[in-house]
């Protein structure tokens, strides 16, 4: 005859322990922890290149309106100002350049004598 055994295996019930929840919880944290701020310093490096090249653009096309007219920018300037909105009535410009992080853009004279588009977000001493 057989014995059988009064011992009996420790059955476990289905899903998951509290520490075994905890512990993808904080794996999870920490990885956001490290992801999130690299996440927005590139999307803050793309929003200042989208800049850059917005201006670029808006200056060469400022330039080419200065060829056409023979410098005289008193059709675009508005209160003493050029107002690059006013390129795009001229039809040098399709729309009215806009900057990503909502900066105003500027122009001014550049102490080569040229006309340079500034961005008030991008382009000012500050903290961004």
């Amino acid at each position: 005859m057989r014995a059988t055994s009064t011992w009996t295996s420790p059955r476990r019930e289905e899903g998951f322990t509290l520490i075994e929840i905890l512990i993808v919880i904080f794996l999870l944290s920490l990885i956001l922890a490290v992801a999130v701020p690299n996440y927005t310093k590139s999307t803050e490096r793309a929003e200042k290149a989208i800049c850059d090249n917005t201006k670029k653009g808006a200056e060469a096309q400022l330039e080419l309106y200065l060829i056409d007219h023979k410098q005289d920018a008193t059709k675009i300037m508005e209160n003493g100002e050029i107002v690059l909105s006013k390129l795009v009535d001229e039809g040098y410009l399709k729309e009215a350049p806009q900057c990503p992080s909502n900066g105003k853009y500027r122009v001014g004279k550049g102490s080569d004598g040229t006309y340079q588009v500034k961005c008030s977000f991008h382009d000012e001493v500050s903290t961004h």
